[in-house]
């Protein structure tokens, strides 16, 4: 994304039929390492509220997921010095403008 956005934002923001566009993306996730970050319990907390429908679907059973050792088991498989990432918000927006 990093490559292609400064690609597309200029292209797309360029004055088209007589509007001026702006448009914006942004991507939000949080980082983090160490037995101590909370981010374990979050992405623990994100499959606890989809674990119906992964059932559902047949991805996984309950007894697959385990979802009460899972951030248990997220956090021992980062270990001390590994680093994880929690889902990613993307943001986008556009807005025009017609020009007078």
């Amino acid at each position: 994304m990093r490559a292609a956005w400064p690609l597309l934002s200029p292209t797309v923001a360029r004055p088209w039929c007589s509007y001026h566009w702006t448009v914006g993306m942004h991507l939000n996730a949080a980082a983090g390492c160490g037995p101590d970050w909370p981010g374990y319990e979050d992405m623990a907390l994100l499959i606890r509220t989809i674990l119906p429908r992964i059932t559902t679907l047949g991805v996984a059973t309950e007894d697959d997921v385990g979802i009460d050792t899972l951030a248990g088991r997220l956090r021992a498989e980062s270990g001390d010095s590994g680093t994880a990432v929690t889902r990613g918000l993307t943001t986008a927006w556009a807005q025009h403008q017609a020009r007078p």
